[in-house]
Protein backbone atom coordinates (compact mmCIF):
# COMPACT_ATOMS: atom_id res chain seq x y z
CA UNK A 1 0.00 0.00 0.00
CA UNK A 2 1.27 3.46 -0.93
CA UNK A 3 2.30 5.69 1.96
CA UNK A 4 2.42 9.23 0.53
CA UNK A 5 3.98 10.75 3.65
CA UNK A 6 7.16 8.72 3.19
CA UNK A 7 10.09 10.03 1.10
CA UNK A 8 10.38 8.71 -2.43
CA UNK A 9 13.63 7.11 -3.62
CA UNK A 10 14.32 6.15 -7.23
CA UNK A 11 16.21 2.86 -7.52
CA UNK A 12 17.83 1.91 -10.83
CA UNK A 13 18.89 -1.59 -11.83
CA UNK A 14 20.36 -2.87 -15.10
CA UNK A 15 19.45 -6.43 -16.03
CA UNK A 16 20.93 -8.95 -18.39
CA UNK A 17 19.84 -12.53 -17.69
CA UNK A 18 20.79 -13.66 -14.12
CA UNK A 19 17.04 -13.99 -13.64
CA UNK A 20 16.98 -15.26 -10.06
CA UNK A 21 19.56 -12.76 -8.82
CA UNK A 22 17.80 -9.86 -10.56
CA UNK A 23 14.45 -10.74 -8.98
CA UNK A 24 16.11 -11.01 -5.58
CA UNK A 25 17.73 -7.60 -6.05
CA UNK A 26 14.36 -6.07 -6.87
CA UNK A 27 12.69 -7.78 -3.91
CA UNK A 28 15.33 -6.40 -1.54
CA UNK A 29 14.21 -2.94 -2.67
CA UNK A 30 10.51 -3.75 -2.30
CA UNK A 31 11.15 -4.79 1.31
CA UNK A 32 12.60 -1.40 2.33
CA UNK A 33 10.98 0.40 5.25
CA UNK A 34 10.47 4.11 5.86
CA UNK A 35 10.57 5.11 2.18
CA UNK A 36 8.58 4.73 -1.02
CA UNK A 37 10.93 3.04 -3.49
CA UNK A 38 10.24 3.50 -7.18
CA UNK A 39 12.12 0.94 -9.23
CA UNK A 40 13.39 1.47 -12.78
CA UNK A 41 14.82 -1.59 -14.51
CA UNK A 42 16.57 -1.34 -17.87
CA UNK A 43 17.00 -4.71 -19.54
CA UNK A 44 19.85 -5.06 -21.99
CA UNK A 45 18.77 -8.02 -24.06
CA UNK A 46 17.96 -10.80 -21.61
CA UNK A 47 16.62 -14.12 -22.86
CA UNK A 48 12.89 -14.78 -23.16
CA UNK A 49 12.64 -16.58 -19.82
CA UNK A 50 14.23 -13.67 -17.95
CA UNK A 51 12.09 -11.08 -19.71
CA UNK A 52 8.92 -13.02 -18.88
CA UNK A 53 9.86 -13.15 -15.18
CA UNK A 54 10.73 -9.45 -15.13
CA UNK A 55 7.50 -8.46 -16.83
CA UNK A 56 5.48 -10.46 -14.31
CA UNK A 57 7.22 -8.89 -11.31
CA UNK A 58 7.01 -5.42 -12.87
CA UNK A 59 3.27 -5.74 -13.48
CA UNK A 60 2.65 -6.93 -9.94
CA UNK A 61 4.67 -4.17 -8.27
CA UNK A 62 4.35 -1.15 -10.59
CA UNK A 63 7.99 -1.37 -11.60
CA UNK A 64 9.04 0.57 -14.69
CA UNK A 65 10.69 -1.94 -17.03
CA UNK A 66 12.47 -0.65 -20.14
CA UNK A 67 13.42 -3.36 -22.63
CA UNK A 68 16.32 -2.23 -24.82
CA UNK A 69 16.65 -5.52 -26.66
CA UNK A 70 20.45 -5.27 -26.79
CA UNK A 71 23.39 -4.15 -24.68
CA UNK A 72 23.64 -0.36 -24.83
CA UNK A 73 26.42 -0.37 -22.21
CA UNK A 74 26.33 0.19 -18.48
CA UNK A 75 26.73 3.96 -18.90
CA UNK A 76 23.87 4.54 -21.33
CA UNK A 77 21.71 2.02 -19.49
CA UNK A 78 22.09 3.78 -16.14
CA UNK A 79 21.42 7.15 -17.76
CA UNK A 80 18.18 5.82 -19.25
CA UNK A 81 17.05 4.40 -15.91
CA UNK A 82 17.97 7.48 -13.87
CA UNK A 83 16.33 9.80 -16.38
CA UNK A 84 12.89 8.29 -15.84
CA UNK A 85 12.45 9.21 -12.19
CA UNK A 86 11.83 12.43 -10.28
CA UNK A 87 12.80 11.63 -6.67
CA UNK A 88 15.39 13.79 -4.92
CA UNK A 89 17.74 10.85 -4.55
CA UNK A 90 18.71 8.08 -6.96
CA UNK A 91 20.12 4.77 -5.75
CA UNK A 92 21.87 2.34 -8.09
CA UNK A 93 22.53 -1.31 -7.33
CA UNK A 94 23.80 -4.17 -9.48
CA UNK A 95 21.37 -6.90 -10.47
CA UNK A 96 23.52 -9.38 -8.54
CA UNK A 97 23.37 -7.35 -5.33
CA UNK A 98 20.85 -6.87 -2.54
CA UNK A 99 20.40 -4.01 -0.09
CA UNK A 100 21.98 -5.01 3.23
CA UNK A 101 19.07 -4.20 5.54
CA UNK A 102 15.41 -3.16 5.17
CA UNK A 103 16.40 0.30 6.44
CA UNK A 104 19.22 1.00 3.97
CA UNK A 105 17.28 3.44 1.79
CA UNK A 106 15.86 5.31 4.78
CA UNK A 107 19.39 5.70 6.09
CA UNK A 108 20.55 7.05 2.71
CA UNK A 109 17.77 9.64 2.63
CA UNK A 110 18.66 10.76 6.15
CA UNK A 111 22.35 11.17 5.24
CA UNK A 112 21.55 13.37 2.27
CA UNK A 113 18.94 15.40 4.12
CA UNK A 114 21.42 16.19 6.90
CA UNK A 115 24.36 17.11 4.65
CA UNK A 116 23.67 19.54 1.77
CA UNK A 117 27.24 19.15 0.48
CA UNK A 118 26.92 15.41 0.08
CA UNK A 119 26.59 14.71 -3.63
CA UNK A 120 27.26 11.00 -3.95
CA UNK A 121 27.26 8.26 -1.33
CA UNK A 122 29.53 5.26 -1.94
CA UNK A 123 28.13 2.08 -0.39
CA UNK A 124 30.05 -0.63 1.38
CA UNK A 125 30.21 -3.76 -0.78
CA UNK A 126 29.92 -7.04 1.10
CA UNK A 127 30.17 -10.63 -0.07
CA UNK A 128 26.63 -12.04 -0.09
CA UNK A 129 27.70 -15.47 1.09
CA UNK A 130 30.08 -14.52 3.90
CA UNK A 131 28.88 -10.99 4.83
CA UNK A 132 32.56 -10.02 4.85
CA UNK A 133 33.83 -7.06 2.87
CA UNK A 134 34.17 -7.84 -0.83
CA UNK A 135 37.92 -7.29 -1.13
CA UNK A 136 37.96 -7.02 -4.90
CA UNK A 137 35.91 -3.82 -4.64
CA UNK A 138 38.72 -2.18 -2.68
CA UNK A 139 41.06 -1.91 -5.66
CA UNK A 140 38.88 1.11 -6.50
CA UNK A 141 40.45 3.04 -3.63
CA UNK A 142 44.11 3.85 -2.92
CA UNK A 143 46.30 1.07 -1.51
CA UNK A 144 45.82 0.66 2.22
CA UNK A 145 42.28 2.01 2.34
CA UNK A 146 40.90 -1.47 3.05
CA UNK A 147 41.95 -0.88 6.64
CA UNK A 148 39.52 2.07 6.72
CA UNK A 149 36.54 0.01 5.61
CA UNK A 150 34.75 0.41 8.96
CA UNK A 151 34.84 4.23 8.90
CA UNK A 152 33.60 7.05 6.70
CA UNK A 153 36.02 8.83 4.39
CA UNK A 154 35.91 11.29 1.52
CA UNK A 155 36.80 9.75 -1.82
CA UNK A 156 36.90 10.40 -5.55
CA UNK A 157 35.55 7.01 -6.64
CA UNK A 158 32.97 4.41 -5.74
CA UNK A 159 31.71 1.01 -6.83
CA UNK A 160 28.53 1.03 -8.91
CA UNK A 161 27.27 -2.17 -7.24
CA UNK A 162 25.84 0.22 -4.65
CA UNK A 163 25.69 4.03 -4.54
CA UNK A 164 23.34 7.02 -4.27
CA UNK A 165 23.38 10.44 -5.94
CA UNK A 166 21.36 13.66 -5.67
CA UNK A 167 18.80 14.15 -8.42
CA UNK A 168 19.73 17.86 -8.57
CA UNK A 169 23.21 16.90 -9.81
CA UNK A 170 21.73 14.77 -12.57
CA UNK A 171 19.50 17.65 -13.59
CA UNK A 172 22.58 19.90 -13.62
CA UNK A 173 24.26 17.59 -16.14
CA UNK A 174 26.12 15.00 -14.07
CA UNK A 175 25.64 11.72 -15.90
CA UNK A 176 27.52 8.69 -17.16
CA UNK A 177 29.51 9.29 -20.33
CA UNK A 178 28.12 6.82 -22.91
CA UNK A 179 31.40 6.94 -24.84
CA UNK A 180 32.93 4.78 -22.08
CA UNK A 181 30.37 1.99 -22.66
CA UNK A 182 31.86 -0.14 -19.86
CA UNK A 183 34.41 0.41 -17.05
CA UNK A 184 35.73 3.59 -15.36
CA UNK A 185 32.26 5.15 -15.40
CA UNK A 186 32.24 5.50 -11.59
CA UNK A 187 35.39 7.60 -11.62
CA UNK A 188 33.90 9.78 -14.34
CA UNK A 189 30.63 10.48 -12.51
CA UNK A 190 32.40 11.07 -9.19
CA UNK A 191 34.64 13.71 -10.76
CA UNK A 192 31.58 15.47 -12.18
CA UNK A 193 30.06 15.56 -8.70
CA UNK A 194 33.27 16.94 -7.18
CA UNK A 195 33.64 19.53 -9.95
CA UNK A 196 30.17 20.81 -9.09
CA UNK A 197 31.25 21.54 -5.52
CA UNK A 198 29.86 18.45 -3.80
CA UNK A 199 31.63 15.66 -1.98
CA UNK A 200 31.74 11.92 -2.52
CA UNK A 201 31.57 10.00 0.75
CA UNK A 202 32.15 6.34 1.52
CA UNK A 203 29.79 5.28 4.30
CA UNK A 204 30.08 1.74 5.69
CA UNK A 205 26.57 1.93 7.18
CA UNK A 206 25.05 1.97 3.69
CA UNK A 207 25.80 -1.40 2.14
CA UNK A 208 24.86 -3.98 -0.46
CA UNK A 209 25.45 -7.71 -0.46
CA UNK A 210 27.17 -8.66 -3.69
CA UNK A 211 26.87 -12.13 -5.20
CA UNK A 212 30.31 -12.96 -6.54
CA UNK A 213 30.03 -14.38 -10.05
CA UNK A 214 33.47 -14.31 -11.71
CA UNK A 215 32.32 -16.32 -14.72
CA UNK A 216 29.87 -13.61 -15.74
CA UNK A 217 32.48 -10.85 -15.76
CA UNK A 218 34.61 -9.63 -18.62
CA UNK A 219 38.10 -10.77 -17.65
CA UNK A 220 41.48 -9.36 -18.62
CA UNK A 221 42.15 -11.86 -21.40
CA UNK A 222 38.75 -11.40 -23.06
CA UNK A 223 38.75 -7.61 -23.29
CA UNK A 224 38.69 -5.97 -19.87
CA UNK A 225 42.19 -4.50 -20.20
CA UNK A 226 41.19 -2.83 -23.46
CA UNK A 227 38.35 -0.92 -21.78
CA UNK A 228 40.44 -0.11 -18.72
CA UNK A 229 43.28 1.40 -20.76
CA UNK A 230 41.15 3.14 -23.39
CA UNK A 231 38.76 4.69 -20.91
CA UNK A 232 41.45 5.75 -18.44
CA UNK A 233 43.33 7.60 -21.20
CA UNK A 234 40.11 9.20 -22.41
CA UNK A 235 39.14 10.38 -18.91
CA UNK A 236 42.57 11.82 -18.16
CA UNK A 237 42.28 13.95 -21.27
CA UNK A 238 38.65 14.84 -20.50
CA UNK A 239 39.47 16.30 -17.09
CA UNK A 240 43.07 17.53 -17.36
CA UNK A 241 43.71 18.23 -21.06
CA UNK A 242 47.43 17.62 -20.49
CA UNK A 243 49.25 16.08 -23.50
CA UNK A 244 52.25 15.20 -21.31
CA UNK A 245 50.16 13.30 -18.76
CA UNK A 246 48.13 11.64 -21.50
CA UNK A 247 51.24 10.41 -23.33
CA UNK A 248 52.71 9.14 -20.06
CA UNK A 249 49.55 7.18 -19.34
CA UNK A 250 49.51 5.75 -22.86
CA UNK A 251 53.10 4.56 -22.46
CA UNK A 252 52.30 3.04 -19.08
CA UNK A 253 49.32 1.06 -20.32
CA UNK A 254 51.25 -0.14 -23.35
CA UNK A 255 54.13 -1.30 -21.17
CA UNK A 256 51.85 -3.05 -18.72
CA UNK A 257 49.88 -4.67 -21.51
CA UNK A 258 53.05 -6.10 -23.05
CA UNK A 259 54.28 -7.25 -19.63
CA UNK A 260 51.03 -9.08 -18.93
CA UNK A 261 50.43 -10.75 -22.27
CA UNK A 262 47.60 -8.48 -23.41
CA UNK A 263 49.63 -6.40 -25.86
CA UNK A 264 46.96 -6.51 -28.59
CA UNK A 265 44.38 -5.06 -26.21
CA UNK A 266 46.85 -2.36 -25.15
CA UNK A 267 47.60 -1.35 -28.72
CA UNK A 268 43.91 -1.26 -29.63
CA UNK A 269 43.14 0.78 -26.53
CA UNK A 270 45.68 3.49 -27.39
CA UNK A 271 44.62 3.46 -31.03
CA UNK A 272 40.93 3.84 -30.16
CA UNK A 273 41.45 6.39 -27.38
CA UNK A 274 42.92 8.90 -29.85
CA UNK A 275 39.79 9.39 -32.02
CA UNK A 276 37.66 9.34 -28.86
CA UNK A 277 39.65 12.29 -27.51
CA UNK A 278 39.73 14.14 -30.81
CA UNK A 279 36.02 13.68 -31.41
CA UNK A 280 34.94 14.32 -27.82
CA UNK A 281 31.85 16.50 -27.56
CA UNK A 282 33.00 19.85 -26.16
CA UNK A 283 30.12 19.71 -23.70
CA UNK A 284 31.75 16.68 -22.10
CA UNK A 285 35.13 18.33 -21.55
CA UNK A 286 35.46 19.42 -17.93
CA UNK A 287 38.02 21.98 -16.84
CA UNK A 288 38.38 21.06 -13.19
CA UNK A 289 38.30 23.96 -10.76
CA UNK A 290 41.23 24.53 -8.41
CA UNK A 291 38.98 23.50 -5.52
CA UNK A 292 38.16 20.24 -7.29
CA UNK A 293 41.83 19.53 -8.00
CA UNK A 294 42.68 20.16 -4.35
CA UNK A 295 39.88 17.84 -3.24
CA UNK A 296 41.08 15.11 -5.62
CA UNK A 297 44.67 15.40 -4.43
CA UNK A 298 43.79 15.45 -0.72
CA UNK A 299 41.42 12.49 -0.89
CA UNK A 300 43.07 10.34 -3.56
CA UNK A 301 46.15 11.65 -5.36
CA UNK A 302 48.48 12.01 -2.41
CA UNK A 303 47.92 8.36 -1.49
CA UNK A 304 48.87 7.12 -4.96
CA UNK A 305 52.16 8.95 -5.61
CA UNK A 306 53.25 10.82 -8.72
CA UNK A 307 52.21 9.72 -12.19
CA UNK A 308 55.73 8.35 -12.71
CA UNK A 309 55.60 6.35 -9.47
CA UNK A 310 52.20 4.99 -10.41
CA UNK A 311 53.41 4.08 -13.90
CA UNK A 312 56.41 2.19 -12.52
CA UNK A 313 54.26 0.41 -9.95
CA UNK A 314 51.52 -0.54 -12.39
CA UNK A 315 53.85 -1.79 -15.11
CA UNK A 316 55.34 -4.45 -12.85
CA UNK A 317 52.04 -5.22 -11.11
CA UNK A 318 50.50 -8.39 -12.60
CA UNK A 319 46.87 -8.37 -13.64
CA UNK A 320 44.66 -10.37 -11.30
CA UNK A 321 42.28 -12.53 -13.35
CA UNK A 322 39.49 -12.16 -10.76
CA UNK A 323 40.02 -8.47 -10.11
CA UNK A 324 37.74 -5.64 -11.15
CA UNK A 325 40.63 -3.23 -10.92
CA UNK A 326 39.80 0.24 -12.25
CA UNK A 327 43.18 1.93 -12.66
Amino acid sequence: MSQPHLPVVDVIILSWNRTEATLEAINSVLQQRGVQPRIYVVDQGSNAESIHALRKLADENKIVLTEMGYNVGSCAGRNIAAGQGTADYVVGIDNDAELDTPDTLAYVVNRFNNDPQLGLLAFRIKNFSTRDDYKTAWVTYPAGFYEKRHEEFLTTRYVAAGYAIRRSLIRAGAHYDPALFFLCEEQDLALQVIHRGHKVLYDPKAAVLHKVDPEARTNWKSGRYYYLARNSIYLLNKYYQSPRRTLTMMAGYLARGFANGVSIQALRAVRDAIPMMIGMDKKRVVKLSDAAKTYIYENDGKYRGSIWQRARHDIIKPLNPSSTEPS
